[in-house]
């Protein structure tokens, strides 16, 4: 800093972060650098394959379970349009048997909504785990 009468010298000291290094902390060599990034870049690696392994067979699962729920919630829509149609209450042996389809199928995407999620959970707390 250079000297100004009447001015206090500590205000024309720099301050901030950047000051606060100490001046033995010299930067590392470009050569550290790029080790340290490597080595960052493998841990990481590490990390991800290591999540994959243990969700990897969770994640089919659940992908399968989510396929099989979007079919029966299809199945429930396709039955609530024909329950929609005034004439299928004329026939009452087509109604109950669209009926009972329309209860067991509002059932199985239940069962496989609670499925999705309990296997959704397991896999939140594999990945928790690591």
């Amino acid at each position: 800093a250079t000297y100004h009468a009447g001015v206090d010298e500590n205000l024309l000291r720099p301050t901030g972060p950047a000051t606060d290094v100490p001046v033995s902390a010299a930067p590392a060599s470009p050569a550290q650098e790029n080790g340290t990034a490597k080595q960052d870049k493998r841990h990481e690696a590490e990390r991800r394959n290591k999540r994959h392994r243990a969700t990897k067979d969770l994640e089919r699962q659940l992908a399968d379970i989510e396929a099989r729920w979007e079919a029966a919630e299809s199945e429930v829509a396709t039955l609530q349009a024909e329950l929609a149609d005034p004439a299928t209450y004329d026939a009452p042996e087509k109604l109950a048997d669209i009926t009972s389809r329309h209860d067991k199928a509002k059932d199985r995407a239940t069962q496989l909504m609670t499925d999705y999620e309990t296997v959704q959970r397991r896999i939140d707390r594999a990945i928790a785990d690591l």
